[in-house]
């Protein structure tokens, strides 16, 4: 790590409070954390798995309260867990994803995708994870927890209390980019980014690409 993000000055002063990099109580050796540090990637909302298939299902906070849950039709609450199943559009040349709640969704073959389970906070990670060697590793490591509740509290306030042109701003002042190829990162995205920084601090540059 190099270190904590650089924080904008008109970020909300609770940020600052949830990320003190030397408090004694929060403060977390990296490198015991290098197999725990939680994944960025996610699953293209509208390109396959890979192999032709729909992407895996997804899971992770709603970032709103206007999506609906197909199979009971209520509302799923902002930050509550969504669970999003991809299938074969029947409009386009592409996969459609249906949001539901976790206790509507349906039992999917493909399973949910890993690197999203890695951002949930550790006691949903033990509940969704369908890796028994993680989640054992998981609940005997305190570091890992901690590690995932700094991680989850910091994208909550960034989420909340942060305004998404200062989250896109704090993003690309420390050298991230906003784009991919043509297309913007979904805000979502950037605030794991913004997250992951600023508990654990910036990702060394590629070794290869720079």
């Amino acid at each position: 790590a190099l270190g904590p993000l650089r924080r904008l000055d008109d970020l909300p002063e609770l940020v600052g409070e949830v990320l003190r990099p030397h408090d004694a109580e929060l403060a977390l050796d990296l490198d015991e954390l290098d197999d725990h540090r939680p994944g960025l990637g996610r699953a293209e909302r509208g390109g396959g798995g890979g192999d032709g298939g729909p992407p895996l299902a997804t899971i992770g906070p709603a970032p709103t309260g206007r999506a609906k849950c197909k199979k009971c039709g209520g509302a799923i609450e902002k930050g509550t867990l969504r669970v999003t199943v991809f299938s074969q559009s029947h409009f386009h040349d592409g996969f459609d994803g249906a949001n539901y709640h976790t206790e509507c969704a349906p039992n999917t073959a493909r399973g949910l995708d890993p690197k999203c389970v890695l951002l949930l906070p550790w006691r949903d990670q033990l509940a969704f994870s369908g890796d028994d060697a993680q989640k054992a590793a998981l609940r005997s490591n305190p570091a890992a927890q901690r590690a995932s509740e700094r991680f989850v509290e910091t994208r909550r306030i960034l989420t909340t209390e942060v305004k998404p042109k200062d989250v896109k701003a704090l993003v690309e002042e420390n050298g991230y980019a906003l784009l991919s190829g043509p297309k913007p990162i979904p805000l979502d995205v950037l605030v794991d980014i913004a997250a992951d920084g600023l508990a654990f601090g910036r990702l060394a540059k590629c070794a290869a690409c720079g």
